[in-house]
């Protein structure tokens, strides 16, 4: 398994799921929420971004960062 680089990696489905629920219980990292967050983080990625544009520390075509429909998958 690779973490950074781009690299494929060919590997059975099982052992990928596995590995996932692995890690996405890891509650050093991860928490369960009980709703949702996907509107609510975008308004904060969305007030960041332009906020760093008004500064300027970043260009104002930076807005193309801001995803006006969010979406999970």
């Amino acid at each position: 398994m690779t973490d950074k680089g781009g690299a494929l990696i060919v590997w059975w489905g099982d052992l990928y799921q596995k590995e996932a629920m692995w890690q996405l219980c890891d509650t050093s990292f991860y928490a369960q929420v009980d709703k949702d967050l996907t509107s609510t983080n975008q308004e904060i990625v969305k007030s960041t971004i332009n906020d760093l544009i008004v500064k300027p520390e970043l260009l104002a075509t930076a807005t193309h960062l801001i995803i006006t429909t969010p979406r999970t998958l």
